[in-house]
């Protein structure tokens, strides 16, 4: 089974991921936990973004990286402008818009800054970043989930150095996803899994 979040679960004495039987797993290289205070509380209903995959910091649940998938008919500039909005009102520093052809990297540099003052790092060629795309094409959810396997490899893979990365993108990748992998934890989020009522 895919990883959810549950409020109130305690941390281990390191960063955790949980895999698809949903046990607890040690990534390699884990850093050390930084306690993140929570943001303010916000009515999500007002914002249009909501997260497919999110990235939570184990001990307050704080969103540490939010990605939104979509498919290729999306409104790009409107897809961006309610991510930047949805970073600066939850006070999350990273966020990630990908779609089958483009992987946008968006940082909130201010913290908890405003929604003009988030910016776009980079927009990539997804397969180029994430690998090649199965040959028959995904969308909605079997996209998503190939989203959340390619962060799952990532946050277990890239210090061993047993995921390939290209040369012109590793650095972007480890400033701006790798640190958030390995201080929180992956789960799915929204409809595939409703972790607000699970107990």
């Amino acid at each position: 089974m895919r990883a959810a979040f549950f409020e109130g679960k305690g941390a281990g004495p390191a960063p955790r991921r949980r895999d698809r039987r949903g046990d607890a797993v040690l990534p390699g290289g884990q850093r050390a936990l930084q306690a993140v205070a929570p943001g303010p509380a916000c009515d999500d209903k007002s914002m249009a973004f909501s997260p497919g995959i999110a990235v939570k910091e184990n001990v307050w649940h704080h969103d540490l990286l939010v990605v939104g998938v979509e498919d290729d008919s999306a409104n790009l500039a409107q897809s961006a402008a309610e991510i930047k909005e949805y970073l600066a009102r939850r006070r999350c520093m990273h966020g990630l818009l990908v779609s089958p052809t483009h992987f946008r990297i968006y940082r909130n540099p201010l913290y908890p800054g405003t929604p003009d003052s988030v910016r776009e790092v980079a927009d990539i060629a997804t397969p180029h970043i994430t690998g090649p795309l199965p040959a028959n094409g995904i969308r909605g959810p079997e996209f998503e989930d190939f989203v959340q396997r390619w962060l799952e490899k990532l946050q277990t893979d890239y210090l061993p150095r047993n995921i390939s990365i290209p040369a012109d993108v590793r650095d972007v990748v480890e400033s701006e996803i790798v640190p958030s992998l390995y201080e929180g934890e992956i789960g799915a989020t929204g409809s595939r899994w409703p972790w607000w009522i699970a107990s």
